[in-house]
């Protein structure tokens, strides 16, 4: 429950003081929003393990939404380091490859 409450801050805090401008501030936003679903697909099998442990799809589709929503988060974080390497290390701008980014990450 936290976990929702400090994405959800987190995603407010940027929003409102518009902390989303540049490219590894979006990065920054993918990231958390891939965290906060993670966090609910980790809520819903907390709270409905007990009650329904005898349907398969049931938990076949939480497992999967598990699965994918963490690559999404280990791809975030990927793509957060490639932007931090291509800046310092190859003094590139990396904004334009925004749009790899989300196809990678999504």
């Amino acid at each position: 429950c936290l976990s929702i409450l400090g994405c959800l801050f987190i995603i407010a805090i940027m929003i409102i003081y518009k902390k989303y401008v540049f490219a590894t501030q979006r990065l920054i936003l993918y990231l958390t929003i891939s965290i906060l679903l993670n966090t609910i697909g980790q809520l819903l099998q907390r709270i409905s393990y007990d009650k329904i442990y005898k349907q398969h799809t049931y938990c076949s589709v939480l497992g999967f939404l598990s699965q994918y929503f963490g690559t999404c988060i280990l791809l975030s974080v990927i793509c957060i380091l490639f932007e931090i390497l291509m800046r310092v290390v190859f003094r590139r701008e990396g904004g334009r490859l925004e749009w790899l980014y989300i196809s990678a990450i999504f």
